[in-house]
């Protein structure tokens, strides 16, 4: 079986004892490292990298999708509840919200803090692995109830509690076989997602320096190389006013060139902290100002 090598959690992988097989390949950029980040499987220490690859759902078993965050949540520079605001990973389980029993899961002030939190509460089955475990009936709501290790090799159990619809009969309570958490969103999807990755903020990827050392031994070296490039005084927007040589209008010759381009693909940048998101912005030119 193939899987992604990033998880909907946005890290790279290996498991343990798993297979790995060599399929094309792909370039990503490194913007920066962390020793202190311990992924999932509990390898500490990585490479930060911003890739290509689009979060959210694929419909194949084995291939449940991807997921991302900001780099700052990978620097430990903000904790689960406010990378939450920006990169949410709906599709993932990890951010489905649990509730204890039926009404519970029917509470107001559930629904409220699960919208508060960015976490999905209301599950679909979308059984687009029946031809493997056939555990939900298709189309039913479920509320996730638990997620239980089963064994040291990332194998989980989750269980779902059926929603009660009349319109839509189900088996009732359900238990999910052990399998790994990435697999569930294969058979259960939030039935309304509100909130999506932020596309500036997120997008960012976790690559182990043990998973890195694993493909090394495995398949041989790998390519890396950096460039500088270094822009004269006028190629900055900002500069469209400024005299060449840093002399303002009536001091010096004003640039003449046509920034029009430039300005027409220059946005804010929103960034995130630890109270909260998009705290401030950086404008147009390079100035950060609170939103």
């Amino acid at each position: 079986m193939r899987r992604p090598m990033v998880s909907m959690r946005g890290e790279w992988h290996h498991r343990h004892r798993g297979k790995l097989i060599l399929l094309g390949g792909h370039a990503v950029g490194i913007v920066g490292f962390s020793d202190e980040y311990t992924d999932e499987w509990g390898n500490t220490g990585g490479f930060i990298i911003r890739n290509s690859w689009s979060d959210g759902l694929e419909t194949a078993h084995g291939s449940s999708g991807r997921g991302s965050h900001t780099a700052a949540y990978y620097m430990r520079d903000i904790d689960d509840a406010d990378e939450a605001l920006a990169c949410p990973n709906p599709h993932s389980p990890r951010s489905w919200s649990w509730c204890k029993n039926l009404n519970d899961c029917h509470n107001p002030v559930t629904a409220l803090e699960a919208e508060a939190q960015r976490r999905p509460l209301k599950l679909r089955c979308i059984d687009n692995a029946a031809d493997l475990f056939d555990v939900c009936t298709k189309n039913a709501t479920y509320f996730m109830t638990n997620l239980t290790e089963w064994d040291e090799d990332g194998l989980f159990v989750a269980c779902f509690l059926w929603g009660g619809e009349k319109d839509a009969p189900g088996h009732g309570d359900v238990c999910a076989p052990p399998m790994l958490i990435d697999d569930l969103a294969s058979i259960w999807t939030p039935a309304v997602i509100e909130h999506f990755n932020d596309p500036d903020l997120c997008g960012y990827n976790f690559l182990p320096y043990a998973t890195v050392d694993k493909l090394r031994s495995r398949f041989g070296g790998n390519g890396a190389g950096d460039f500088t490039i270094e822009w004269s005084q006028a190629s900055y927007a900002s500069q469209k006013n400024v005299a060449i040589g840093g002399r303002f209008a009536g001091g010096g010759k004003i640039a003449t060139f046509d920034y029009s381009l430039l300005q027409s693909s220059t946005h804010v940048l929103p960034t995130i902290g630890r109270a909260g998101l998009s705290t401030h912005a950086v404008d147009k030119k390079g100035n950060l100002r609170p939103l």
